[in-house]
């Protein structure tokens, strides 16, 4: 199995695409509503698609309420089971963050842009995945998501107005 561990300053500057608030992408899981969901894909307007994952988090914790960001590493398996794609616990620049909702079900809206970075990333053999739709999680990981939390990060909700704009 292949891995990736390339994640620095230079590769967080050099992407720059930003999201419009209208993205939309199939749910797996039933933990939050599909309306939910596009509402708080809105609020996401000018957040970095491959990097903001905590910003995300944080606007999903308000949008939400209360709940647990954790921080940790997230590895993507590739649907032919021969690479992953993902970010290891490597701080202050390669780590992902995503919100505990309780009883094994995660809240992740920054998993499209993972995967569609994996999809879009290769090496001599080819991409780090393949056969993967992105998507946003809103339940139980599936077996092709290893999620390692790390560290619980509270957010005060309310309390920090710099996302909330």
């Amino acid at each position: 199995m292949t891995f990736l561990v390339t994640t620095g300053l230079t590769t967080i500057t050099q992407d720059t695409e930003l999201l419009t608030g209208s993205e939309r992408y199939p749910i797996i899981g039933d933990a939050v509503s599909e309306d939910d969901v596009a509402s708080l894909f809105t609020s996401f307007r000018n957040l970095r698609k491959y990097w903001d994952c905590l910003g995300k988090a944080y606007r999903a914790q308000n949008f939400l309420g209360k709940r647990r960001v954790m921080l940790g590493s997230l590895l993507v398996v590739s649907g032919d089971w021969k690479s992953e794609y993902g970010y290891y616990w490597n701080p202050p620049f390669e780590f992902h963050a995503w919100l505990d909702l309780g009883s094994g079900a995660i809240f992740d809206a920054a998993l499209p842009g993972v995967i569609e970075k994996g999809l879009t990333t290769r090496d001599s053999v080819g991409p780090y995945i393949v056969d993967r739709e992105p998507v946003v999680l809103a339940g139980p990981p599936l077996s092709w998501m290893k999620y390692r939390p790390v560290e619980e990060f509270w957010i005060q909700v309310g309390k920090d107005e710099r996302f909330n704009k």
